[in-house]
């Protein structure tokens, strides 16, 4: 599954268990939220330095890279930092609806 499909996942989609490794785990439970809370801020995390390094080296900001071939795959690794960091925080929107929406059938 890619970035960019990660980034289009929806409830129906975990409910129907079409993700891999998604096993038999209750969506909006408890634990299922504290998972992907924590898996996500653990891919945020290096993403943007990721991000960071690549904008950097990008930008030649610490001297000239020496090729032009370099800047490019700078600029694809950052463009593809980007893209799974957009993934990233679609997965914890999703993750906040899905506890808001436990929640609220709970009463709270």
């Amino acid at each position: 599954m890619t970035a960019i499909e990660l980034g289009r996942l929806d409830g129906s989609a975990l409910a129907e268990g079409s993700i891999p490794g998604a096993g038999s785990a209750a969506v909006g439970t408890p634990a299922v939220d504290d998972l992907m809370a924590s898996l996500c801020h653990d891919l945020r995390t290096p993403l943007n330095a990721i991000i960071g390094f690549s904008e950097i080296i990008e930008r030649e900001l610490l001297g000239p890279l020496g090729s032009e071939r370099y800047q490019s795959y700078a600029t694809y690794i950052r463009q593809s930092g980007i893209d799974l960091l957009a993934a990233v925080e679609s997965t914890i929107a999703l993750t906040r609806q899905l506890a808001e929406a436990r929640l609220a059938a709970q009463g709270l």
